[in-house]
């Protein structure tokens, strides 16, 4: 039995049909030299990964302010938000310590009302809204004295203070932001009055 193959003829044709290394033109073009030689493209060598970091800066120019414009603007919203909040619980506290001082600043007092009055208007100073019960202000400091909720026979002091937070922000609000903040911070103290000890 005889095997036969076919071996194509040598001759002028694409690169492609060539199977002989004689058929190769004997000049070098540009075209046949590998990339590492020319040192270009992104053959892989030992100088061409310096071509495609050049590549790769060029392409992602600007890329950087992109991202930083991004991440700047959360950090803004970020901090405008823990300045915000943070004045908004210190303000909360202090009206919470206003009403508190007033009532028991009142009780022991000859004058209740105005004493518990005076006392919680000088807690709430520190916010700089104006004196505390005037018509100009934000602030105010109500004391009343009514019958004690549980003994009709005592009588109780109560000292409400309340922040009108909308009109008058301690931090200067973005638009919007108005629907998540309060529009008012209050609290209120009920404390027994009893007689001032000699």
């Amino acid at each position: 039995m005889v095997h036969m193959s076919y071996v194509p003829s040598p001759g002028a044709g694409p690169e492609s049909t060539r199977k002989y290394r004689r058929d190769a033109p004997t000049e070098m073009t540009e075209d046949l030299v590998p990339p590492e030689i020319r040192r270009e493209g992104f053959a892989l060598g030992s100088r061409t990964w310096k071509l495609t970091q050049r590549l790769r800066r060029h392409d992602e120019r600007g890329a950087e302010m992109v991202e930083f414009a991004f991440v700047v603007v959360l950090l803004i919203a970020l901090l405008y938000g823990i300045i915000s909040y943070g004045l908004i619980l210190a303000a909360q506290s202090t009206i919470t310590q206003a009403a508190a001082d007033g009532a028991r600043a009142g009780i022991v007092a000859t004058n209740a009302i105005s004493t518990a009055q005076t006392q919680a208007a000088t807690d709430v100073g520190w916010m700089d809204k104006g004196t505390c019960g005037t018509a100009s202000t934000t602030i105010t400091c109500v004391a009343t004295e009514a019958a004690c909720p549980s003994n009709a026979n005592n009588q109780c002091l109560t000292v409400k203070v309340t922040y009108n937070y909308n009109s008058s922000p301690l931090f200067p609000e973005l638009p919007g932001m108005g629907v998540i903040t309060p529009s008012t911070i209050s609290s209120s103290n009920t404390l027994q009055i009893s007689s001032p000890s000699s």
